[in-house]
């Protein structure tokens, strides 16, 4: 049979025409990668088939050169060397080719010639080409200035050519550096894995994770042999035992790790025909067919591969995190000390002092102990106390420990974590949080396959962890009312353990939050806590969302909207534990999902739930004595002209604003004119700008107003509606810019809002709708969906006193305030406020309506028809 080498050797030797040489080099290539593919998909590793690939490429070089060779006296003073992923043989299908061209010191035009006579076949046939031209001189100038050329040097090959050549090439790659070189060379590696990460994502567990670039994957394992090359003189994984870095069993967990991460790689770039790193959303579920996983029990084959993908990626960043850590401890100039006998700080790292028996078999705190020392001289776990601890907790079972003193060791450690909660995510990776909280192994890299949950559970809960030990010292203004609020906290211990369950009921089922709070109270009372604190930790794990969720659907100015949550949550050291465990979570769940704005509302909710619990029976101030206390602070308004204005709207205005506002509202209605039709004010307030419009009432007014902002690219985040009995319309909205902002400043921001507002008012229905949508189709091209989410819409009858409040959730898009407002005003509903958020690429909307009567939407067939045809608007076109 026919050898790969030699049908490319004839390709080459015995076809003279050039087009017939590339119509027949692709067909070989063609069939050889659809074998490679085939017996891939048919089980083979990804090891094999990356090497395959990277082979199938040594037999094309080889033999281009060897045809030039043949025919070309110059072409034998040239060398080719495989170098970085294709030295190594691990080459994805659309992974580039790494290859370097060694040349004489001094070469003339012929012997440059032949180098790039060597590149022009490969780039007829479609390879990328990482490629250089470059003498060993040049080589060794090369690395002495860039650390990156250094390490692809490492794990280079020998292709063929001028094999005298490549021994001086190879000579100086392995001449070991000296002790100054090696400590620059670490450095820089480490510095170049901090950039990367922080462009990545600083967490390993991410939705959208990049295969070879990301925390945890391919380059992780990468920069461990790196380093180890450096340090070491090591190649390749096996070579990181030998180096000290990892032991035998971890090795093991980086060689499957290494051919997982491979194998989702290769299958990436098969199922999309790119080349392509970063594992999308919509990808997951083509890759995990690709490499058949099946469902388990309630995941789909998505999240069984998510969740194998975590475990990985978790071993992963874990051993290069730790040694990446103790080098950059070696860096420092100050040596730690342990404040602990037991332990000492040897080369960077804790080990336990003693030598022979294995120190922790059967004592578990004693390994809780040691992570708090290495926590308090900030040094990570040296390779030898990893191997003791990890062989102790290997065998552990639940039966054998004191759990109430492990928790409370726990609880220190996590009260003390840094953001990177490196202690935490050691411990749980080897077992031993599980063993104190057997709870908490149901969500082991649990993971739920949609936009909102970027983490798996288990880092979710981790970093809501990290969050709370690290606020105290947190700098950032938004944060300060969380701060001071944490700081008042009467129990953390129970604010802790309610955040390490708040999610675990997630690992059996639907309804989390109660079956977590059951969980917690259960467990609270196994380890010792009195009946009161457990009901407290069960009552936060049960009512973790509810802040948020009142904060984003109601209006946190109608009474009712407090009512309901201090009918849950009555006690006020509950509230505020309840408060910064909302943040924790929220800040948690993926990037977007925090914000100045949501730091706002939140505060405001929590502050006015607050005050209504201090006043117990004090008697409340009524609405006149409020309308009073505003005319007294009028900023230059007469008190009879204010208490006018203040009569002539409903009376939620005046518990709704404030005396500032109350003054501009009153300075914009002055304004007004027969040739000033609508007048707008703005203030930046810092997360979103505040905006007052005035004008006289028309029918589809708000929903005119919406179409304005869509023009700007404004999105409303609330809005409140007031009518004067005069027939003026006071519409006051929160906007937050998308993209770049056409206004620089407040001004420019008025004049916008009044031309665009304007143009909208006037307008035709038909031609304000053809205006509106040519926005949404320019917006639309300019942005990636990652997924569409569900279409809700539910109605509430007793969500408010006054009000029926219409909650929808529905794929976020410019304009969709407006067909909304509009659809409603179609009704004839009348909109008094809104709450309007997005979330990824979700719209969360509530709207409070009446009649145009003033009356709720009495439930009957006219309103269940407006909801039908309100979710139909909802749905996407492709739906």
């Amino acid at each position: 049979m026919t050898t790969l080498s030699s049908r490319f050797r004839h390709a080459f030797v015995r076809i003279q025409d050039p087009l017939k040489r590339l119509e027949e080099l692709r067909r070989i290539l063609e069939e050889e990668r659809s074998r490679i593919q085939s017996t891939f998909q048919g089980g083979a590793t990804a090891a094999w088939a990356t090497a395959s690939n990277a082979d199938m490429v040594d037999a094309i070089l080889r033999a281009q050169l060897e045809a030039r060779m043949n025919a070309v006296p110059d072409a034998w003073e040239i060398a080719l060397v495989a170098v970085g992923g294709y030295g190594r043989r691990e080459m994805c299908p659309r992974s580039d080719v790494d290859l370097l061209i060694l040349t004489p010191s001094k070469p003339g035009s012929k012997i440059l010639g032949e180098a790039e006579q060597i590149l022009y076949p490969m780039w007829d046939l479609g390879f990328a080409l990482g490629h250089s031209v470059r003498s060993v001189a040049e080589c060794r100038k090369q690395v002495e200035s860039d650390v990156e050329t250094y390490t692809a040097f490492l794990q280079e090959r020998f292709l063929g050519g001028n094999f005298a050549l490549y021994r001086d090439f190879a000579d100086f790659v392995n001449e070991r550096p000296g002790a100054r070189r090696v400590k620059q060379l670490v450095g820089q590696k480490l510095e170049e894995r901090t950039k990367r990460i922080q462009g990545q994502g600083e967490l390993a567990q991410m939705l959208e994770p990049n295969l070879k670039e990301g925390r945890g994957c391919l380059r992780d394992l990468h920069t461990l042999v790196w380093l180890a090359g450096i340090q070491h003189g090591a190649r390749g994984i096996d070579d990181l035992v030998r180096s000290g870095i990892a032991g035998p069993e971890e090795i093991g967990e980086l060689r499957q790790a290494n051919e997982f991460l491979l194998r989702a790689r290769t299958a990436l770039h098969y199922a999309t025909g790119q080349k392509g790193d970063r594992l999308g959303f919509g990808e997951q579920p083509v890759v995990a067919k690709f490499l058949a996983f099946q469902p388990e029990g309630r995941d789909q084959e998505v999240e069984v591969f998510q969740k194998n993908f975590y475990r990985h990626v978790r071993t992963v960043d874990s051993m290069t995190s730790q040694y990446c850590d103790l080098l950059a401890e070696k860096q420092r100039k100050t040596r730690a000390k342990s404040p602990d006998p037991r332990f000492e700080v040897v080369d960077g790292a804790l080990e336990v002092s003693s030598r022979g028996a294995n120190p922790f078999l059967g004592n578990l705190p004693m390994v809780f102990e040691l992570y708090r020392t290495a926590q308090k001289v900030d040094v990570g776990i040296g390779a030898r106390t990893r191997w003791y601890v990890r062989q102790a907790v290997s065998i552990l079972n639940e039966s054998e420990i004191d759990r109430s003193r492990c928790l409370a060791l726990l609880l220190d450690i996590a009260k003390a974590s840094s953001a990177r909660g490196n202690s935490l995510r050691a411990l749980h990776r080897m077992g031993a949080i599980d063993l104190v909280v057997p709870d908490f192994r149901l969500i082991d890299c649990h993971s739920q396959h949609d936009i909102y949950h970027v983490y798996t559970t288990d880092e979710h809960t981790i970093t809501v962890l990290t969050r709370l030990s690290t606020l105290p010292r947190s700098t950032d203004p938004v944060l300060q009312h969380l701060r001071g609020e944490l700081a008042r906290v009467d129990d953390i211990d129970i604010l802790f353990i309610a955040a390490l369950f708040h999610d675990v009921g997630k690992g059996v089922g639907p309804d989390h939050s109660d079956t977590g709070a059951k969980m917690v109270r259960e467990y609270c009372l196994s380890a010792g806590f009195s009946e009161a604190r457990a009901a407290q930790a069960s009552l936060l794990v049960q009512h973790h969302l509810l802040l948020n969720h009142l904060a984003q659907r109601r209006d946190i100015e109608d009474p009712k909207t407090i009512r309901d949550l201090l009918a849950k949550v009555s006690d006020e050291h509950l509230l505020r534990k309840l408060y910064v465990l909302t943040w924790a979570d929220t800040s948690s769940v993926h990037p977007d999902a925090w914000s100045a704005w949501k730091a706002s509302l939140l505060h405001r909710l929590h502050e006015t739930a607050l005050e209504e619990l201090r006043e117990d029976d004090a008697p409340r101030i009524d609405s006149a004595t409020r309308r009073e206390a505003l005319a007294g602070e009028a900023f230059g308004h007469p008190r009879d002209e204010v208490l006018e204005h203040l009569k002539r709207l409903p009376r939620r205005y005046a518990s709704s604003v404030s005396a500032r506002q109350v003054a501009d509202h009153l300075d914009l209605v002055q304004s007004l004119s027969p040739r000033r039709r609508i007048a707008v004010k703005a203030r930046d307030q810092g997360s979103h700008w505040d905006v007052a419009v005035v004008m006289p009432d028309r029918p589809g007014l708000l929903s005119r107003i919406c179409a304005g902002f869509a023009t700007m690219r404004l999105s409303i985040a609330s809005s409140q509606v007031y009518t004067r009995v005069d027939g003026l319309v006071i519409d006051l909205f929160s906007v937050i810019p998308t993209g770049v902002p056409e206004f620089t400043d407040s001004r420019s921001l008025e004049a916008l809002c009044e031309e665009r507002i304007a143009k909208a008012r006037d307008l035709a229905s038909k031609e304000l709708d053809a205006m509106v949508r040519e926005h949404i189709l320019r917006w639309e091209a300019s942005v990636r969906r990652i997924m569409v989410p569900a279409v809700s819409v539910e109605v509430h009858d007793h969500a408010s006193d006054d009000y029926t409040v219409l909650d929808i959730t529905a794929p976020d898009r410019l304009g969709l305030m407006y067909d909304l407002t509009a659809h409603l005003s179609r009704r004839q509903w009348v909109i008094h406020s809104a709450r309007v958020w997005t979330e990824a690429d979700r719209a969360i909307d509530s709207f409070y309506l009446t009649t145009a009567e003033g009356r709720r939407i009495p439930e009957d067939e006219a309103r269940r028809e407006a909801v039908e045809e309100l979710r139909r608007l909802l749905l996407p076109p492709a739906a």
